[in-house]
């Protein structure tokens, strides 16, 4: 009976060793999947450990892996089309600033009355004194000003 109890016992003690290994290498799918999504490597599928109870956490995880990456990938798109934008705001108004301002150099070459001189020079200082377009490339210099501010600043 002591030989039984004992193997019985014994029995207990492998299985649950097994066991736990058997749970432990299921476990590790969540830990490395928790990896991935923390690392935002979103572009993989979820697999499925073969047991129900885990299976139902791992659809879980794949559910918010999958509204993560939808979130994260329109996040981007709207980025991208707020930098288009910007792009284009910014050539659109750097072609008349630009043109203003040479035609303005160009009154500047002329002889004209003492106050128009200098309301021509005033228009040219805060033109390009503020960066808001070029002197001779067409592209745009200074600081990262907000355009609006750039434009309207001295009108304001």
């Amino acid at each position: 009976m002591i030989l039984l109890g004992m193997g019985l016992l014994l029995s207990l003690l492998l299985h649950t060793i097994w066991l736990g290994k058997f749970l432990g290498k299921k476990l590790k799918l969540f830990q490395e999947i928790s990896k991935k999504v923390a690392a935002q490597e979103l572009d993989f599928t979820v697999p499925h450990a073969g047991i129900r109870e885990y299976d139902e956490a791992l659809d879980a995880m794949e559910e918010m892996r999958e509204a993560l990456y939808q979130a994260l990938t329109s996040q981007w798109a709207a980025q991208q089309q707020r930098e288009a934008e910007i792009a284009a705001l910014a050539h659109d108004l750097k072609t008349p600033l630009t043109l203003a301002g040479g035609n303005a150099e160009l009154l500047l070459e002329e002889e004209l009355p003492q106050d128009y001189e200098r309301l021509i020079r005033k228009f040219w200082r805060q033109l390009f004194g503020r960066g808001v377009c070029c002197k001779s490339s067409g592209d745009f210099v200074g600081k990262r000003r907000s355009i609006y501010e750039n434009a309207v600043g001295g009108m304001v």
